[in-house]
């Protein structure tokens, strides 16, 4: 459990400092090497979260017909 928890935080922290030297410098940050994969690998997780918000939200809307029942 703890090296998941040193995972989840390094890519928190890494996430946080790339996102920032975007915000700062977008020329520069583009050039940065593996930026592509970057984008690609938050872009997945932006993704990621929008679809399991979307089922959890269709989940609610199911349960709270049956409520009625």
């Amino acid at each position: 459990m703890r090296s998941l928890n040193l995972i989840y935080k390094s890519v928190y922290t890494f996430g946080k400092f790339f996102r920032r030297l975007q915000q700062l410098d977008v020329p520069r940050f583009v050039e940065l090497p593996l930026c592509d994969d970057l984008v690609l690998y938050y872009w997945e997780k932006v993704v990621q979260a929008n679809a399991s918000a979307e089922l959890i939200e269709g989940m609610l809307v199911g349960t709270q017909g049956n409520r009625g029942r």
